[in-house]
This record gives C-alpha cells, sequence and structure tokens, in this order.
C-alpha cells in the first residue's frame, strides 16, 4: 500500500482528504454527541453527515476581497448603483466600503472584513450566506448597512424592497459585540429637567449611545405622547450618567418595602407574610417601581435611509426570514424600520418557517434575534409568524406602530421570548388587524397561542395593554388550516398553557396583562372569549379530566390606566404578584376556580402625585360603578381562592366600588358564603371593602356577606347593609369608619336566601328556565308581626 501512494500522487492527495475528513468527522462526533446529550437532543448519524458537509461546505471556497477586481466575473469592481450577484460558489470579503449599489443578490457568500464597514443597498436577497461575525468570534467594528430603494411600488420575489430577505436554504448570521448588560433600572428618582442618573449597577455603555428612560407614571399623563423618552449619553462613569436631553417628567428611582405601618423607603419593621417562606414559595414585601433604561446603539446597524419615503410615508428597512433559511442575529440595532400599511413588512420576522397548509413542519429549534434592539417603527416590531421554536432574548424594543412582540397567526408554539424590554407602543394610523387600532389597539406583547415560554419580559408605556394573552379558537392568515395532532384543527383557545412568569407591565393605558378578547376573523375583530387550558387541546367534558391549572407566577403590574390583570380563564392560579398603583381592580376578569396567593397588593404607594397628575376619574367599566378607585380584589363571585395575600392602602370612598374586596359581583346568590375562601389576608391600612347598591332596579347584589375571618366585624357575623330588613333585633357592629363610609354594618347570623326560582317549568325554552338561571326579580316586604307596618322593601 506505501508504494502505491509513492507511485500515484493523486492518491496520496486523495487520502490526506480522507484522513482530513476522518478527523473532522471524529471532532463534529465527539461535540455533537456532546451538544446532544447537554441539550438532551435526539442524535443521528445522517444527519451528522449532513451537517458536516454543510457546516464545511465553506472552507472548499476561496475567500476573495470586494476590492480585488479579479475577485469579479466582469473584471472590475461593483460601481455606483449597480445590481451585484454574489454566485453560487463565490465567497466574497467585503474589505472596502462600496459606493450606493442597487439590488443585491447573494447566492454565495458575503462576510464583511474585520473592520469599520458600511454598505448601502436597495435591497438585499439572500440564497446563500451573508455574515457579519460568528457565534465564536463577534464582530467587534462598526458596520452599517443601509438600504434605499425609493421605488416603493417595486416588489421583488414579491417580497418588496428595503428589505433583507433571506429565502431557500439562505443564512443570516449577524453577531455583533452587544454591552454585557443592555436594560437595567435608575437607582435615584429623576426630576423633570435633569440630564443626569445613576443606574443600580455599572455598565460597560459609552459616550454617544443611546438609551432610553422608561416611564414610571400614569399612561394618560402624556396624553398619548411618549412617556419614555430616547437620550444620548454624553458621559459615563461606571453607573453615573450625564445625557443630552433634559429628561420631561418625574422617574421614580427608589425601592419601597411592606412595613407593619405600610409602605416604607427602608426596610425597617417589614412586615411577617401572612404564610411562612419557603425554599419554593415566597410573598413579595419589596415593591420596585423604579424606571426601567434600555441601551439601544449597537455595533451592526441596519437603518432606512432618512429620506422622503421615510419620513413621510414611513418606509423602512425589513428583514424577513421564510422557507428552509435560517436566522442568528446577536447584537444587532434596527432602526427606521418596517413599512406602515404594508403586510409581511416588519423590522424582523420569521415568516412560515414551521407551517405549509395543512402540514407542520420540524421546529426552527436553534434560531434567535437576542441582545439586539428595535427602535422607530412603522409597522410592528418583532413578528413571530407560522414559525415555532425560536429564541427571542434581551432584546430593546423602542417606538413602534403597531403591536411591539407579535404571534401572527395564533399557530406559534414552543418558542421562548425572554427577557425582552418593549417601550413606547402606540396605535398604528395604518393598521393591518383591527385590534391594532381603535379603542384598544396595540400592546407591547400580542400573545395569540398559549403553548410558549414567557419569562422576564417588561411591557410599558403602551397605548392599550402590557401582555394581551388572546387566544382564538382557531387560526388565521396563512395558518388557518393548520391542524393539531388529533387531525383537527388547531384551537388555541384550548391548547395546554405554557409558561408566564416574572413579567412586569406599568404606565399602559389599559390593564397591565389581558387575558380575553382574542380575535374572531381574518380582519382582526375581537370579542370576549374565556380560556381553558388541557392536555388534548378540545373543550373539555364532564368529569373534565383533561382540564389543568393553569400558573401565572411572579408579574408585576402597577401604574396601568385599569386593572392589574383581566383573567377570563378557567383555573388560572396567580402566585407571588406583585400589584400597586393600578387604576379599578388590580386583580378582575369572568375566572372560574382560581387562586391568588401570596401576593402583594398596594393601593396607593409612595410613588403618587410625583408629576402632579392623580388617577383618571372613571377607569375599569363595570355596570353602574365604572371608578379609577383602587380596589385589590374582583370577588369573582367567591369564584377564586383569594387567601396569604399582603394588602397594604386600599382606603374606603363612600358609595364606590373601593377597599380590599369589591362588593359589585357578589349577584349570584343573596347570602353570599364563598368569602370562606379568602383566608389569611393581612390588611394594613385598608378596608376590607365598601358594601354597594345594586346599580339598576330589577338587579340585586348579595344582602349578606358571610365574615368568616372578621375583615368587616366580629369573626363569624354578616356584613349587610343597615336597614332593618337585615338588623332587626340583632346588634349591631359598625364597620370602621362607620356605615357612613362603609354603606354596611357587621351582625350576627344566620341567614339564608332563594337561589333561584322556577316559575314555568324547569327546562331551556323560555318561559321555561332553570334554577340557576333567574328570569325576573324578586321583591321581597317584610311587615311586623301585627302586619300593621312595613318594616323595608
Amino acid at each position: 500500500m506505501k508504494s502505491k501512494i509513492l507511485k500515484h500522487p493523486f492518491s496520496i492527495f486523495r487520502n490526506l482528504i480522507l484522513i482530513i475528513f476522518i478527523l473532522n468527522l471524529n471532532c463534529i462526533l465527539v461535540k455533537s454527541i456532546l451538544d446532544s446529550q447537554k441539550n438532551k437532543s435526539n442524535f443521528s448519524f445522517t444527519s451528522l453527515l449532513l451537517s458536516f458537509f454543510h457546516l464545511n461546505s465553506n472552507s472548499f471556497l476561496r475567500a476573495e476581497n470586494w476590492s480585488n477586481p479579479s475577485s469579479w466575473n466582469s473584471g472590475s469592481v461593483p460601481t455606483e448603483g449597480e445590481n451585484v450577484i454574489i454566485p453560487s460558489g463565490k465567497y466574497i470579503i467585503l474589505d472596502v466600503n462600496p459606493p450606493k449599489l442597487g439590488a443585491m443578490q447573494i447566492d454565495g457568500i458575503l462576510e464583511f472584513a474585520k473592520q469599520d464597514i458600511s454598505l448601502t443597498a436597495k435591497n438585499i436577497m439572500i440564497h446563500g450566506t451573508f455574515q457579519i461575525g460568528s457565534e465564536t468570534e463577534k464582530f467587534t467594528h462598526k458596520a452599517t448597512i443601509t438600504l434605499n430603494d425609493t421605488d416603493t411600488s417595486s416588489n421583488i420575489m414579491d417580497m418588496g424592497t428595503r428589505g433583507i430577505v433571506v429565502m431557500g436554504e439562505g443564512k443570516l448570521e449577524l453577531h455583533g459585540e452587544s454591552p454585557a448588560i443592555t436594560k437595567t433600572q435608575i437607582a435615584n428618582s429623576i426630576q423633570p429637567g435633569n440630564t443626569n442618573l445613576t443606574l443600580k449597577e455599572s455598565v460597560d455603555w459609552q459616550p454617544n449611545d443611546e438609551i432610553i428612560l422608561g416611564t414610571t407614571d400614569y399612561y394618560h399623563i402624556g396624553n398619548g405622547n411618549a412617556l419614555s423618552q430616547k437620550v444620548k449619553i454624553l458621559t459615563i462613569t461606571a453607573n453615573n450618567i450625564n445625557f443630552d436631553t433634559p429628561s420631561t417628567y418625574q422617574r421614580w428611582g427608589v425601592l419601597q418595602y411592606a412595613t407593619t405601618t405600610g409602605m416604607s423607603l427602608n426596610a425597617d419593621n417589614l412586615i411577617s407574610p401572612p404564610s411562612p417562606n419557603t425554599s419554593t414559595q415566597t410573598t413579595p414585601r419589596i415593591l420596585d417601581e423604579r424606571a426601567h433604561v434600555g441601551h439601544l446603539t449597537r455595533n451592526i446597524l441596519i437603518q432606512a435611509e432618512d429620506d422622503e419615503v421615510w419620513q413621510n410615508q414611513g418606509f423602512g428597512v425589513h428583514i424577513m426570514i421564510m422557507g428552509k433559511a435560517t436566522a442568528h442575529v446577536d447584537g444587532v440595532e434596527i432602526k427606521r424600520a418596517g413599512q406602515r400599511g404594508r403586510l409581511r413588512r416588519y423590522p424582523f420576522h420569521w415568516h412560515m418557517l414551521s407551517y405549509g397548509g395543512t402540514e407542520t413542519y420540524e421546529d426552527a429549534s436553534g434560531q434567535y434575534f437576542k441582545n439586539s434592539s428595535i427602535h422607530n417603527s412603522k409597522n410592528r416590531g418583532l413578528v413571530i409568524h407560522g414559525t415555532n421554536g425560536i429564541l427571542a432574548e434581551n432584546n430593546v424594543i423602542f417606538d413602534v406602530e403597531g403591536h411591539g412582540i407579535f404571534l401572527e397567526n395564533a399557530v406559534e408554539r414552543r418558542n421562548t421570548i425572554d427577557g425582552n424590554l418593549v417601550l413606547f407602543v402606540r396605535n398604528s394610523p395604518q393598521p393591518l388587524k383591527i385590534h391594532e387600532s381603535g379603542e384598544r389597539g396595540s400592546s407591547c406583547f400580542w400573545l395569540s397561542n398559549p403553548d410558549n415560554i414567557i419569562r422576564n419580559n417588561i411591557a410599558a408605556d403602551c397605548a392599550n395593554n402590557g401582555f394581551w394573552l388572546a387566544f382564538p379558537t382557531r387560526p388565521f392568515g396563512e395558518s388557518a388550516n393548520v391542524l393539531d395532532s388529533d387531525g383537527a384543527l388547531l384551537n388555541p383557545a384550548r391548547l395546554r398553557f405554557g409558561t408566564f412568569d416574572n413579567n412586569t407591565a406599568n404606565s399602559n393605558r389599559f390593564e397591565g396583562i389581558m387575558v380575553d378578547n382574542p380575535e374572531i376573523d381574518e380582519s382582526g375583530n375581537i370579542s370576549p372569549h374565556q380560556y381553558q387550558s388541557t392536555t388534548n387541546g378540545r373543550n373539555p367534558t364532564w368529569p373534565l379530566t383533561t382540564l389543568r391549572r393553569f400558573t401565572l407566577s411572579r408579574y408585576k403590574v402597577w401604574k396601568n390606566g385599569s386593572n392589574g390583570i383581566w383573567d377570563r380563564a378557567v383555573w388560572p392560579d396567580n402566585y407571588e404578584v406583585v400589584a400597586a398603583d393600578n387604576c379599578g381592580r388590580f386583580f378582575a376578569g369572568s375566572g372560574s376556580d382560581g387562586i391568588i396567593e401570596r401576593s402583594l397588593v398596594v393601593g396607593t404607594s409612595l410613588n403618587h402625585l410625583m408629576n402632579g397628575i392623580d388617577r383618571l376619574a372613571q377607569a375599569d367599566f363595570a355596570a353602574g360603578h365604572t371608578s379609577s378607585t383602587p380596589v385589590a380584589f374582583a370577588t369573582y363571585h367567591s369564584a377564586f381562592d383569594i387567601k396569604n395575600n399582603i394588602v397594604v392602602n386600599f382606603l374606603a370612598v363612600a358609595n364606590t366600588r373601593s377597599g380590599a374586596f369589591s362588593t359589585d359581583d357578589y349577584y349570584i346568590r343573596p347570602v353570599e358564603k364563598g368569602t370562606i375562601r379568602n383566608s389569611g389576608n393581612l390588611l394594613v391600612n385598608s378596608h376590607a371593602g365598601v358594601k354597594l347598591n345594586p346599580p339598576f332596579n330589577h338587579f340585586t347584589l348579595a344582602s349578606a356577606l358571610h365574615d368568616p375571618f372578621g375583615f368587616w366585624g366580629p369573626a363569624g357575623n354578616y356584613y349587610v347593609y343597615d336597614n332593618t330588613f337585615l338588623t332587626h333585633g340583632k346588634a349591631v357592629t359598625l364597620v370602621n369608619p362607620g356605615t357612613a363610609v362603609s354603606g354596611g354594618v357587621s351582625v350576627s347570623g344566620p341567614f339564608y336566601g332563594f337561589e333561584g326560582f322556577v316559575l314555568h317549568g324547569v327546562g331551556d325554552t323560555p318561559p321555561q328556565n332553570q334554577p340557576y338561571f333567574d328570569l325576573m326579580a324578586l321583591f321581597v316586604i317584610r311587615w311586623n308581626s301585627d302586619r300593621s307596618s312595613q318594616l323595608a322593601t
């Protein structure tokens, strides 16, 4: 064999290649086995071979510099306005700043040299590889990509223009050097006019970097204008920053603590939690309303030209990943982005990677958009469209028309949306969906499928909800025919819930978190619908063996213009929540058999009237009792366990829904004993709840509320209206601070009431009715024993 190799040089070369192949294969094999163990993924030798050839195909190409005329088939370097094609099999290193180009098509490989580079083109179509840096070696210089096509009617391959479109098996590999910390909070309050701040930690940001100052006040103080503010760093030392533009508003910057006497700026005398803390269960006692600060500047910048079509038409840059393409984006800034009123033209979006008609493909696992920023967008922010399994992590999104982070067709599953900061979202003047405009409008996070991981995100300064969990009964758009594993049409409203943990929603126009109002048609109309988490994605039937409890944990909702959370759902568990300074009821919604436990609920904190404006007079619609006055809990008709919570600063307001427990939804039973579920709550500087009168004729609220834990008076008494119909012959205990404010008094029982009346026989054909569904009001008159006088009606 040795002599044969010596006699045949080609054989020597062939065997050397074979040896290199085997060595490479062994290295990849070891790495793949380790990775598979690490990630618990399946290992396939066939897929390994394919991966080997895929990963090493570039090594057989000779890199050629853009600046070298011999690199080009024409023999000359591309000139201004020229359309450029990098053919398959060609590997070009961009080592100069080329003139402004026409359209670009990358079928081979285009990689930026390790130097400052600027590239301007009308659009970029990628079938091959476009690369700046790598996962193992970040790009450390400045790369600027500007797209400048002014022909807004141009529609290249049906993908428009001013876009970076990755198609077929194309690859987008952008790996910038982002700061170690991309978002943080201030450590001292900022007054209007201030141009300096102190962060809670040291950062590696630089002078001339752009940052965002978040809001800590109510949405309405800006009359729709931005409360969050973009400024430029002038000087920075560790965690101290001087910036160029004076702060427009006061921004709260210190922690508050729940103490035995109320909220305090120091941690002395912390209140003991009603349920002892354990290694897995705690009750929060710290209120953190410090302003968020987000960092926008990245060393890889993709932008639209700041020209007439951008300024007057909102025609910005868009990036689209489709087909079998892949995208790994890390440390990139995208600005002047999105194309107003145009479908599919978003700053960055994955487009239908996981579905085709009724067929479901493999997840796009491993693809990501992280440590990046999107700002000044005229058409949504980060869009996940018909794609499963991607990672959107640690991004800052600011100044967006339309939803900020958007799951488009309600089929997007197994995605991880983690640690993103979304600020300043407003309705689109040219909405693609009805729910992005009108009375409701655009949210920071539109989450239309429950089967995702949503954690550690921040949503603030939004024209609608912070987080809108809108799970419809069917999918929409290109995914309208997507099937579930049972072969029937997918029903997101019955899919099993994923993860919703440690998210924050503050200073939004309406609810911090909305679990309701999914879209009902392709136009984007919405309607109330109750969500249920099931094991099989279908409506549960008795005995409900497929129904599952689901958890919304550790979320923070504060200074929202309506409820902290509206949760129209079955079996929702809310644990370790911090809710403060919202308007109306902090927990509300048409929920069923839920739990609210181990939470800190603060009616009005020390962060109040700092910009001189209070809550709006009206908020949180409810028939006859619409008011912004804070209430800790809707009662859910006693359908929730509300227990072991710390409730601070919920004062009584006469004839107004106020205090810890709202009494305006006790209208199911005339005598309410479901209050037995509300155990272990600690009330500090708080009224238990003003007793309200029915808002309309022929409508009734429970006349007697059982008080087993003594919130309104002696434990075991009943909280009733102060009239002789209910107090006759009983010792009356005034409810502090008295009946004039409380609306009721405490008396001993017992009380009895009718649950329902059947007047025309049991049935569902009117005038028949079921016992639990009254068809008419019942008037009751009580007389003295001698029947000589009426006591009450």
